[in-house]
């Protein structure tokens, strides 16, 4: 994604080389853009935003919330599975304790956030191969 700030300089580079008798298409190459892009930049005369940074994303139906997350921090912290992998967890949970609370990508997703990484990789083993 390119700022509104470098777009502005490409279109300046692009406009003044143009103005030398450079085609569109060469001098959008070294730039390393494409004609349709600088098109869509100066789509009626003036410069267009980026919108995508814009656009609302809706959090997915089976996202997990808040607390489903506490819940699998708090499994993944007790002392009989902190040196163990989500993948392990799971099945340990489900074979002990008959509990499931999410496959192994979620468990390594909440316990992988950089919100949250540092209480479990200190509470993990350093294991050997």
């Amino acid at each position: 994604m390119i700022s509104t700030p470098d777009r502005q300089r490409a279109i300046a580079l692009i406009e003044e080389a143009r103005a030398q008798g450079a085609r569109l298409e060469a001098a959008c190459r070294e730039l390393g853009i494409t004609a349709r892009t600088y098109q869509r930049w100066t789509r009626g005369g003036e410069l267009h935003e980026d919108q995508r940074p814009l656009v609302g994303r809706p959090v997915p139906a089976n996202a997990l919330t808040p607390a489903e997350e506490q819940e699998i921090l708090d499994v993944c912290h007790r002392p009989e599975y902190a040196s163990l992998p989500p993948e392990q967890i799971v099945v340990r949970l489900f074979d002990e304790e008959q509990r499931y609370l999410a496959i192994n990508t979620c468990f390594a997703r909440a316990v992988g956030s950089p919100r949250r990484r540092a209480p479990w990789s200190l509470a993990r083993k350093v294991t050997g191969w």
